[in-house]
Formats: structure tokens, sequence, C-alpha cells
């Protein structure tokens, strides 16, 4: 046994084919583990599978169906690294493009589309809070920072 082991240690497989592999060092911690929701662990893996897989939970995906689903309404400009998303309003959002201003959450999204008021055109650099892809904690409109017009 290596120094790294834990001399008692348990291996899970959820239906969805993902290990888990639990490890203490006395059986008293590795009671204390069970004891605090190893059910919770293993629900919330089984529902990362089927996010990932869909509802069929015995049809694994292979790497490249999770790639593209993850980035189906993401398409890639080769040429600069920027990454294209269209909104349910049909505004398109651009990541990563070069120039762009950056605010306390990082580099700015340029956002360009028809004013709904005006039908005229706009282009403007958004709060990445503000972007269809922000994954982080919601932040109220009147906290991120204003639009910069291009």
């Amino acid at each position: 046994m290596s120094s790294t082991e834990s001399p008692i240690s348990i291996n899970l497989k959820t239906a969805g084919g993902t290990q888990i592999t639990l490890r203490a060092d006395t059986a008293d911690q590795f009671a204390d583990m069970i004891a605090q929701g190893i059910h919770i662990i293993t629900d919330a893996v089984t529902e990362v599978e089927l996010a990932v897989k869909g509802t069929s939970a015995n049809k694994p995906m292979s790497v490249s169906d999770i790639a593209s689903s993850f980035n189906s309404n993401i398409s890639s400009n080769e040429s600069g690294g920027e990454q294209t998303v269209e909104d349910k309003w049909g505004n398109t959002w651009v990541y990563n493009k070069p120039g762009a201003p950056s605010c306390e959450r990082g580099v700015m999204v340029l956002k360009y589309g028809k004013a709904q008021a005006t039908g005229k055109p706009y282009k403007a650099f958004y709060d990445p809070a503000a972007a269809p892809n922000w994954t982080g904690p919601k932040i109220p409109a009147e906290l991120r920072t204003k639009p910069i017009f291009a």
C-alpha cells in the first residue's frame, strides 16, 4: 500500500457508471463520513450524470457528444478565439473580442443587435454578468458595469 492510500476505502459505482471512492484512516472517520450523507454525494453525481447524458441513464455519451452538447450554441472564430452566442431575442454576444475593455468581473462581452424600441442597430461592450453564458452569482443590473457603446 502506498503512503498516500488510506487503510479503509470503499468504491461505489452509480447506475450511470461513475465511480466514487471514499477513503478514511480510521473506522470512526469512515462511519462519520457515511453518517454525514454519502447518499447526498451519490444523488448529486446521479443528477450530473442525467444532465450530461440526458434522460437515458443507460446510454452513455462520448466525449465528443458531451462537448457538442455543451457548445451547441457557441461557435468559435478560429482566427481570434472569439466565441459567438445568439440569445433568445436575436442579439449576438461575442466573447474574447480582441481589444475588449475589462471590468471588475473580467473581459467585457460585445453585444450587437437591433434596439427593440427604435429598430436601429447598436453595438456595445457589456459586463460579463449580463451575458448569456455567465456562470457566476446573479449580479443585479444596477451593480453591473454600465455598457460601453462601440
